[in-house]
């Protein structure tokens, strides 16, 4: 699990989305930015709107699946950055591998791996 430390507060939302770079899949979008005020680690957020999953519990399921995800591949992501994931419906469907991989291909496309 990712720890609270590790996630972003909401008040950077709007920092992150209106000065960070935008990466996108069909499936999935990330918003970053580089902080040089986080020097332990990076900081991440997964957001599914209501609009895309209209019931609460399937919402959580894949911000718990999006966190997990992160979490086995903080090693591989380098440290300083805040990143916002968006997932879209289509995401729900995916097994978890597949949804690991998304993830981990736009991270690849930000330049976000080590």
């Amino acid at each position: 699990m990712l720890n609270s430390q590790r996630r972003i507060d909401k008040g950077l939302f709007d920092q992150i989305i209106k000065r960070g770079f935008s990466v996108y899949t069909p499936l999935l979008s990330l918003s970053f930015l580089p902080s040089p005020l986080i020097t332990t680690g990076s900081r991440f957020a997964i957001v599914v709107s209501a609009k895309a999953l209209k019931m609460a519990v399937d919402r959580n399921k894949l911000k718990r699946r999006g966190r997990h995800a992160i979490y086995k591949n903080l090693n591989r992501i380098k440290n300083g950055f805040l990143c916002v994931f968006f997932c879209k419906k289509k995401m729900f469907s995916l097994p978890f591998k597949d949804f690991e991989e998304t993830m981990l291909k736009l991270l690849s496309q930000a330049n976000l791996l080590r």
